[in-house]
Protein backbone atom coordinates (compact mmCIF):
# COMPACT_ATOMS: atom_id res chain seq x y z
CA UNK A 1 0.00 0.00 0.00
CA UNK A 2 3.38 2.52 1.07
CA UNK A 3 4.35 1.74 -2.54
CA UNK A 4 1.10 2.64 -4.33
CA UNK A 5 1.14 5.46 -2.34
CA UNK A 6 4.47 6.59 -3.27
CA UNK A 7 4.28 6.15 -6.93
CA UNK A 8 1.17 8.01 -6.95
CA UNK A 9 2.99 11.05 -5.38
CA UNK A 10 6.04 10.86 -7.82
CA UNK A 11 3.47 10.77 -10.87
CA UNK A 12 1.48 13.57 -8.87
CA UNK A 13 4.94 15.83 -9.04
CA UNK A 14 5.98 15.10 -12.05
CA UNK A 15 2.07 15.87 -13.81
CA UNK A 16 2.75 19.39 -11.96
CA UNK A 17 6.20 19.88 -13.38
CA UNK A 18 4.96 19.18 -16.64
CA UNK A 19 2.32 21.67 -16.27
CA UNK A 20 3.88 23.87 -14.86
CA UNK A 21 6.26 24.24 -17.56
CA UNK A 22 3.75 23.80 -20.34
CA UNK A 23 2.64 27.03 -18.52
CA UNK A 24 6.19 28.66 -18.34
CA UNK A 25 6.66 27.69 -22.28
CA UNK A 26 3.66 29.36 -23.12
CA UNK A 27 4.50 32.33 -20.85
CA UNK A 28 7.67 32.32 -22.50
CA UNK A 29 6.29 32.04 -26.17
CA UNK A 30 3.60 35.15 -25.68
CA UNK A 31 7.25 37.61 -24.70
CA UNK A 32 9.19 36.15 -27.62
CA UNK A 33 6.12 36.76 -30.14
CA UNK A 34 6.31 40.51 -28.44
CA UNK A 35 9.61 40.78 -29.37
CA UNK A 36 9.06 39.75 -32.79
CA UNK A 37 6.32 42.11 -33.39
CA UNK A 38 9.48 44.67 -32.02
CA UNK A 39 7.44 45.62 -29.43
CA UNK A 40 10.25 45.99 -26.65
CA UNK A 41 8.19 46.94 -23.78
CA UNK A 42 5.54 44.48 -24.15
CA UNK A 43 8.23 41.88 -24.54
CA UNK A 44 10.36 43.34 -21.43
CA UNK A 45 6.95 43.14 -18.87
CA UNK A 46 5.59 39.69 -20.36
CA UNK A 47 9.61 37.81 -19.64
CA UNK A 48 9.76 39.71 -16.40
CA UNK A 49 6.35 38.10 -15.09
CA UNK A 50 7.91 34.61 -16.47
CA UNK A 51 10.99 35.04 -14.20
CA UNK A 52 8.46 36.24 -11.06
CA UNK A 53 5.88 33.01 -12.19
CA UNK A 54 8.53 30.63 -13.06
CA UNK A 55 11.81 31.01 -11.02
CA UNK A 56 14.46 28.71 -11.89
CA UNK A 57 13.50 27.48 -14.70
CA UNK A 58 15.07 26.95 -18.09
CA UNK A 59 12.20 29.43 -19.39
CA UNK A 60 13.30 31.76 -16.85
CA UNK A 61 16.87 31.80 -17.79
CA UNK A 62 16.08 32.59 -21.15
CA UNK A 63 13.13 35.09 -20.36
CA UNK A 64 16.09 36.48 -18.63
CA UNK A 65 18.06 37.07 -21.66
CA UNK A 66 14.83 38.26 -23.60
CA UNK A 67 14.72 41.09 -21.18
CA UNK A 68 18.46 42.41 -22.03
CA UNK A 69 17.91 42.11 -25.57
CA UNK A 70 14.64 43.75 -25.30
CA UNK A 71 16.32 46.61 -23.16
CA UNK A 72 19.10 46.86 -25.94
CA UNK A 73 16.37 47.77 -28.32
CA UNK A 74 14.66 50.31 -26.49
CA UNK A 75 18.27 51.77 -25.53
CA UNK A 76 19.01 51.59 -29.36
CA UNK A 77 15.50 53.20 -30.48
CA UNK A 78 16.15 56.30 -27.92
CA UNK A 79 19.84 56.79 -29.48
CA UNK A 80 17.96 57.09 -32.76
CA UNK A 81 15.80 59.76 -31.67
CA UNK A 82 19.15 61.64 -30.03
CA UNK A 83 20.77 61.59 -33.34
CA UNK A 84 17.78 62.68 -34.90
CA UNK A 85 17.82 65.71 -31.98
CA UNK A 86 21.61 66.38 -32.39
CA UNK A 87 21.05 66.81 -36.25
CA UNK A 88 18.48 69.33 -35.84
CA UNK A 89 20.32 71.07 -32.72
CA UNK A 90 23.91 70.81 -34.96
CA UNK A 91 21.64 73.05 -37.51
CA UNK A 92 20.44 75.42 -35.46
CA UNK A 93 23.72 76.49 -33.77
CA UNK A 94 22.06 74.51 -30.37
CA UNK A 95 25.62 73.53 -29.16
CA UNK A 96 24.98 72.38 -26.00
CA UNK A 97 22.02 70.10 -27.11
CA UNK A 98 24.39 68.29 -29.42
CA UNK A 99 26.67 68.01 -26.89
CA UNK A 100 24.27 66.51 -24.44
CA UNK A 101 22.98 64.38 -27.15
CA UNK A 102 25.80 62.65 -28.04
CA UNK A 103 26.91 62.13 -24.45
CA UNK A 104 23.90 60.14 -24.12
CA UNK A 105 24.23 58.27 -27.28
CA UNK A 106 27.42 56.75 -26.28
CA UNK A 107 25.86 55.29 -23.26
CA UNK A 108 22.61 53.40 -24.59
CA UNK A 109 24.16 52.32 -28.12
CA UNK A 110 27.95 52.79 -27.90
CA UNK A 111 29.36 50.25 -30.09
CA UNK A 112 26.56 51.39 -32.40
CA UNK A 113 26.82 53.21 -36.00
CA UNK A 114 24.66 55.73 -34.24
CA UNK A 115 28.33 57.08 -31.70
CA UNK A 116 29.87 57.50 -35.57
CA UNK A 117 27.25 59.36 -37.28
CA UNK A 118 26.74 62.01 -34.23
CA UNK A 119 30.43 62.24 -33.63
CA UNK A 120 31.18 65.24 -36.14
CA UNK A 121 28.49 67.23 -35.31
CA UNK A 122 30.04 66.67 -31.36
CA UNK A 123 33.26 67.75 -32.17
CA UNK A 124 32.44 70.48 -34.27
CA UNK A 125 29.76 71.78 -31.40
CA UNK A 126 32.55 71.40 -28.78
CA UNK A 127 34.81 73.90 -30.37
CA UNK A 128 32.29 75.87 -31.68
CA UNK A 129 30.35 76.32 -27.98
CA UNK A 130 34.38 77.01 -26.47
CA UNK A 131 34.53 79.85 -29.06
CA UNK A 132 31.05 81.40 -28.24
CA UNK A 133 31.01 80.75 -24.71
CA UNK A 134 34.64 82.41 -24.18
CA UNK A 135 33.12 85.44 -26.05
CA UNK A 136 30.06 85.85 -24.60
CA UNK A 137 31.90 85.41 -21.00
CA UNK A 138 34.39 88.21 -22.22
CA UNK A 139 31.94 90.66 -23.56
CA UNK A 140 29.14 90.02 -20.41
CA UNK A 141 32.40 90.80 -18.04
CA UNK A 142 33.41 93.71 -19.90
CA UNK A 143 29.81 95.24 -20.04
CA UNK A 144 29.65 94.12 -16.15
CA UNK A 145 26.85 91.63 -16.31
CA UNK A 146 28.37 89.86 -13.58
CA UNK A 147 25.27 87.21 -13.81
CA UNK A 148 26.02 86.38 -17.25
CA UNK A 149 29.49 86.18 -17.07
CA UNK A 150 29.35 83.68 -14.20
CA UNK A 151 27.25 81.50 -16.06
CA UNK A 152 29.10 80.99 -19.17
CA UNK A 153 32.18 80.68 -16.86
CA UNK A 154 30.77 77.95 -15.07
CA UNK A 155 30.22 75.98 -18.12
CA UNK A 156 33.25 76.40 -19.69
CA UNK A 157 34.28 74.93 -16.37
CA UNK A 158 31.80 72.09 -16.33
CA UNK A 159 32.06 70.71 -20.13
CA UNK A 160 35.88 72.00 -21.18
CA UNK A 161 37.98 71.65 -17.49
CA UNK A 162 40.88 70.93 -19.35
CA UNK A 163 41.10 73.51 -21.76
CA UNK A 164 42.89 76.96 -21.45
CA UNK A 165 39.30 78.56 -21.90
CA UNK A 166 38.41 76.67 -18.40
CA UNK A 167 41.35 77.88 -16.80
CA UNK A 168 40.79 81.90 -17.69
CA UNK A 169 36.76 81.21 -16.86
CA UNK A 170 37.94 79.99 -12.90
CA UNK A 171 39.55 83.68 -12.71
CA UNK A 172 36.35 85.55 -14.32
CA UNK A 173 34.26 83.18 -12.48
CA UNK A 174 35.96 84.29 -9.00
CA UNK A 175 36.06 88.13 -9.78
CA UNK A 176 32.15 87.81 -11.36
CA UNK A 177 30.92 85.90 -8.02
CA UNK A 178 32.87 88.73 -5.98
CA UNK A 179 31.17 91.98 -8.00
CA UNK A 180 27.48 90.34 -7.66
CA UNK A 181 28.17 89.77 -3.93
CA UNK A 182 28.97 93.50 -3.52
CA UNK A 183 26.24 94.28 -5.75
CA UNK A 184 23.96 92.63 -3.14
CA UNK A 185 25.49 94.28 -0.50
CA UNK A 186 24.69 97.91 -2.07
CA UNK A 187 21.12 96.74 -3.14
CA UNK A 188 20.67 96.02 0.78
CA UNK A 189 22.57 99.06 2.03
CA UNK A 190 20.64 101.32 -0.44
CA UNK A 191 16.97 99.47 0.46
CA UNK A 192 17.83 100.30 4.13
CA UNK A 193 18.51 103.48 3.67
CA UNK A 194 15.81 104.21 1.85
CA UNK A 195 13.58 103.90 4.80
CA UNK A 196 15.48 104.96 7.88
CA UNK A 197 18.69 107.12 8.78
CA UNK A 198 20.56 107.32 11.74
CA UNK A 199 23.10 110.27 11.31
CA UNK A 200 24.46 110.36 14.97
CA UNK A 201 24.54 108.75 18.46
CA UNK A 202 26.67 110.19 21.19
CA UNK A 203 26.54 110.89 24.54
CA UNK A 204 26.72 114.24 26.82
CA UNK A 205 29.02 114.63 29.56
CA UNK A 206 29.77 114.25 32.47
CA UNK A 207 27.46 116.99 34.46
CA UNK A 208 28.62 118.12 37.98
CA UNK A 209 26.84 115.14 39.15
CA UNK A 210 28.78 112.41 37.04
CA UNK A 211 25.92 112.03 34.70
CA UNK A 212 26.11 111.30 30.95
CA UNK A 213 22.84 111.94 28.59
CA UNK A 214 22.27 110.09 25.73
CA UNK A 215 21.28 111.74 22.16
CA UNK A 216 20.64 110.38 19.41
CA UNK A 217 19.96 111.36 15.62
CA UNK A 218 17.42 109.98 12.99
CA UNK A 219 15.29 110.66 10.19
CA UNK A 220 12.19 108.31 8.78
CA UNK A 221 13.24 108.04 5.13
CA UNK A 222 9.88 105.74 4.19
CA UNK A 223 6.61 106.60 3.05
CA UNK A 224 5.20 105.12 5.59
CA UNK A 225 4.43 106.56 9.34
CA UNK A 226 6.34 105.17 12.06
CA UNK A 227 4.65 104.66 15.19
CA UNK A 228 7.36 103.65 17.56
CA UNK A 229 11.11 104.21 17.00
CA UNK A 230 12.75 101.72 19.32
CA UNK A 231 16.44 101.05 19.65
CA UNK A 232 19.42 99.88 21.71
CA UNK A 233 22.75 101.02 22.97
CA UNK A 234 25.71 99.32 24.74
CA UNK A 235 28.25 101.88 26.31
CA UNK A 236 31.56 101.80 26.46
CA UNK A 237 34.34 103.03 28.00
CA UNK A 238 38.00 104.65 27.28
CA UNK A 239 39.39 101.49 26.36
CA UNK A 240 37.01 99.97 24.43
CA UNK A 241 34.95 98.13 27.12
CA UNK A 242 31.60 97.52 27.78
CA UNK A 243 29.67 98.99 30.44
CA UNK A 244 27.33 97.14 32.50
CA UNK A 245 26.75 98.86 35.19
CA UNK A 246 22.70 99.62 34.42
CA UNK A 247 21.79 95.83 32.70
CA UNK A 248 23.28 92.99 32.87
CA UNK A 249 22.85 92.14 28.83
CA UNK A 250 24.92 95.77 28.88
CA UNK A 251 22.15 96.87 26.35
CA UNK A 252 20.15 100.11 27.36
CA UNK A 253 16.75 100.23 25.44
CA UNK A 254 14.56 103.72 24.47
CA UNK A 255 11.43 104.12 22.64
CA UNK A 256 10.72 107.28 20.93
CA UNK A 257 6.62 107.84 20.17
CA UNK A 258 5.09 108.49 16.93
CA UNK A 259 3.48 109.72 14.88
CA UNK A 260 6.95 109.95 12.34
CA UNK A 261 6.28 111.24 9.55
CA UNK A 262 8.52 110.56 6.06
CA UNK A 263 11.25 113.36 6.95
CA UNK A 264 10.63 113.78 10.19
CA UNK A 265 12.32 111.91 13.29
CA UNK A 266 15.22 113.59 15.88
CA UNK A 267 17.76 116.38 15.19
CA UNK A 268 20.35 118.49 17.30
CA UNK A 269 20.58 117.41 21.35
CA UNK A 270 16.88 119.36 22.05
CA UNK A 271 15.82 116.18 23.74
CA UNK A 272 17.54 112.94 25.26
CA UNK A 273 16.87 109.79 26.97
CA UNK A 274 17.81 109.92 30.95
CA UNK A 275 20.79 110.10 32.41
CA UNK A 276 23.33 107.78 33.17
CA UNK A 277 25.89 107.61 36.27
CA UNK A 278 28.52 105.16 37.89
CA UNK A 279 30.47 104.64 35.20
CA UNK A 280 32.55 107.09 32.94
CA UNK A 281 31.07 106.43 29.10
CA UNK A 282 33.26 107.09 26.22
CA UNK A 283 30.78 106.29 24.05
CA UNK A 284 27.60 104.18 22.47
CA UNK A 285 26.65 102.13 20.04
CA UNK A 286 23.72 100.69 18.67
CA UNK A 287 22.94 97.32 18.39
CA UNK A 288 19.29 96.84 17.92
CA UNK A 289 16.83 99.09 16.20
CA UNK A 290 12.66 98.03 15.53
CA UNK A 291 10.41 100.06 13.86
CA UNK A 292 6.88 99.65 14.00
CA UNK A 293 4.46 101.26 11.86
CA UNK A 294 0.84 102.69 11.92
CA UNK A 295 -0.10 100.14 9.44
CA UNK A 296 0.84 97.23 11.60
CA UNK A 297 3.69 96.40 10.00
CA UNK A 298 7.15 95.90 12.22
CA UNK A 299 11.08 96.29 10.56
CA UNK A 300 13.69 94.10 13.33
CA UNK A 301 16.95 95.61 11.51
CA UNK A 302 19.59 93.09 11.36
CA UNK A 303 23.27 93.94 12.41
CA UNK A 304 24.12 94.55 8.61
CA UNK A 305 21.12 96.90 8.45
CA UNK A 306 21.99 98.65 11.86
CA UNK A 307 25.54 99.16 10.33
CA UNK A 308 23.77 100.41 6.79
CA UNK A 309 21.91 103.09 8.07
CA UNK A 310 24.02 105.17 10.26
CA UNK A 311 26.08 108.02 8.08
Amino acid sequence: MKKIIFVFLVLLMAFQLTACSSEASKALREANKAFENENWTDAQVAANQVILNYPGTKEAEKAAKLVEEAGKKLDYEEAEDLVTQAEKAYSENQWKVVINSFSKIEKLAPESDLVDRAAKWNDDAKANWIRELSSNMQNAYTSGDWQAAQSYAADLIQYFPDTDEAQSAKSIQSEAKAKIEEANIAAKREQARSKLRISRCWVNGPDSAGGYELYINYENKSDKVIKYFRFGVTFYNAVGDPISTWHINKIEYCEDTGPIAQGEGMRGNSEYWGKFYDSPIDHPEIVDVEVEYMDGTTWELSDEEISYVQY
